[in-house]
């Protein structure tokens, strides 16, 4: 499994290089969004928000690269037949996009800290990141076993715009729509509540809480996509073109 996690880093290195800097590029709003109390505490934490959603998402495409070049009937069959067999192929996967998704929580939070000291930036975003991680995760484990069973070329095609359209619309309604409908109360009020929050997330037990049920729940539901992976593997082999 360490092999073919080895092979995956060195047949990527180009990509993920290219990747990792749009992700470090794209955190550039943290340090713009200076001193909120001058530029508007919605305004600011809203740069803050896409900053690292924008990382995410990057890191996101990164883990969607992983998959294409092993979809070869030719080398699905060889790494079915050694000793480690699919489990080892499928396993090394997820491992890569486990690791992929930590360094995206390792490097937004460094970057906030950083625009901390530096750029006089007045919010810790570490609940926020370690949010995406676990989003992340669970839509990994969700998509892979589909990947696995069908290909990731149209996999990767309609989650990309799904996320898009989602990114989009939830902000565009939390900046414009009824937040009374659903029981937010005002946008005024909702953002004051996150600004407040992320300026001290420690002071909220709930948000800590939160936090370590999403890892109890999302953790096992990874490794259980992981077994279904297993399982729909030599399917998958079966339908690739090549």
């Amino acid at each position: 499994m360490y092999g073919l996690l080895y092979k995956d880093f060195i047949v990527n290195k180009k990509n993920m290089l290219i990747l990792l800097g749009a992700a470090v590029f794209v955190n550039v709003f943290q340090f713009a969004a200076v001193d909120g109390q001058k530029m508007g505490g919605t305004m600011s934490l809203l740069m803050n928000i896409m900053a690292v959603v924008a990382s995410f998402f990057v890191m996101g495409t990164m883990q969607g690269l992983i998959y294409e070049q092993d979809e070869r009937k030719k080398w699905s069959y060889y790494i079915t037949s050694t000793e480690a067999g699919s489990a080892a192929q499928v396993g090394e996967k997820y491992i890569l996009v486990l690791i992929i998704s930590m360094a995206a929580l390792v490097l937004n939070v460094l970057l906030n800290c950083i625009a901390i000291d530096l750029a006089n930036n007045e919010y810790q975003i570490a609940p926020v990141c370690m949010a995406l991680f676990f989003i992340q995760v669970l839509l990994r484990a969700v998509e892979i076993p589909f990947v696995m069973a069908f290909g990731s070329k149209k996999g990767n095609l309609v989650r990309g715009a799904i996320m898009l359209a989602a990114l989009i619309v939830a902000l565009v309604y939390l900046l414009f729509g009824d937040l009374k409908a659903i029981g937010l109360g005002s946008s005024d009020d909702l953002w004051d509540k996150l600004i407040k929050l992320i300026k001290s997330p420690s002071s909220n037990s709930n948000v800590l809480l939160a936090l370590g049920a999403a890892g109890v729940c999302v953790l096992p539901l990874y490794y259980l996509s992981y077994r279904i992976s297993c399982r729909v593997y030599k399917r998958g082999a079966d339908a690739y073109e090549k």
